[in-house]
């Protein structure tokens, strides 16, 4: 469905919604997981959240904002998913992050923000990284993933 989807598609949250859907019937029984999928669309990001999992925006003025606050607890393979809208303009110079729940649960929003203020003096390939091993110090509870796209 996402590979015939042209890029209408993607603007629709009832789409994601119906992928998101589908992806939970078809791990139902199964060992059950967090999901985020996101698709940039000129000055936007679209998609969706599943389960524990934050996506961060670091706006160009140095706040934080917590794209997924409000996403439900229930994972892909639930059948019992909620999933939450993700549909926010960006602007050159700011920063979307998906991290896993062993990512940010040890990170209070002050040391996430911290981290993202780091990208002036470090490799941009380099911050992902920096996220996964504050988490590591900080006791993570879970596995780690941090994705992070840069306009």
């Amino acid at each position: 469905m996402i590979q015939k989807a042209v890029s209408q598609d993607f603007m629709s949250f009832q789409n994601w919604k119906t992928w998101a859907g589908f992806l939970d019937s078809g791990l139902m029984g199964g060992h059950q997981s967090t999901f985020t999928a996101l698709a940039i669309l000129d000055d936007r990001i679209v998609g969706v959240n599943v389960g524990d999992g934050k996506v961060f925006k670091f706006c160009s003025d140095g706040s934080l904002i917590t794209l997924s606050h409000g996403s439900g607890k229930k994972r892909l393979g639930s059948n019992e998913i909620e999933p939450f809208p993700i549909h926010i303009p960006m602007q050159r110079g700011e920063i979307v992050a998906v991290l896993s729940d062993g990512a940010w649960t040890p990170l209070s929003q002050h040391k996430i923000s911290t981290l993202f203020r780091q990208r002036l003096s470090i490799h941009p390939a380099d911050l992902p990284e920096k996220f996964l091993q504050e988490a590591d110090r900080h006791g993570r509870s879970d596995d780690m993933t941090a994705v992070l796209a840069y306009f």
